[in-house]
């Protein structure tokens, strides 16, 4: 299958927007959706429980993680108990922090999402 030029660049940029950020890389907290990111599909796989950054708005979503499992956790034992928990009974829970690779660190929980 040939890829034109403006395809391959297309598709790198989008691979670049979503890798993680390296060792060197140092990333500030940002508001965090965890658990039901509120999609629904037809097909499988389907990203129905993930990581979603929120943005300045209610409208502005990025899913930035999704699976069945949740990630490996950095916070506090209750704040992991509380987000696991969420996870469980697939609901949501807003959260100050940030997604290093496979690692969600979280500085503090939000509350429940809107």
């Amino acid at each position: 299958m040939k890829l034109s030029l403006k395809r391959l660049v297309l598709i790198l940029a989008s691979l670049s927007a979503i890798a993680p950020a390296s060792a060197g890389d140092v990333r500030s907290a940002q508001r965090l959706a965890v658990g039901k990111t509120g999609i629904t599909c037809v097909t499988m796989p389907c990203p129905w429980r993930g990581i979603v950054e929120l943005g300045a708005t209610d409208r502005a979503r990025r899913l930035v993680w999704s699976g069945h499992d949740l990630p490996q956790l950095a916070a506090s034992a209750d704040d992991a108990a509380r987000l696991r928990d969420t996870w469980e009974r697939m609901a949501c829970l807003e959260v100050q922090g940030t997604l290093d690779g496979a690692v969600l660190r979280v500085d503090r929980i939000i509350g429940a999402c809107a």
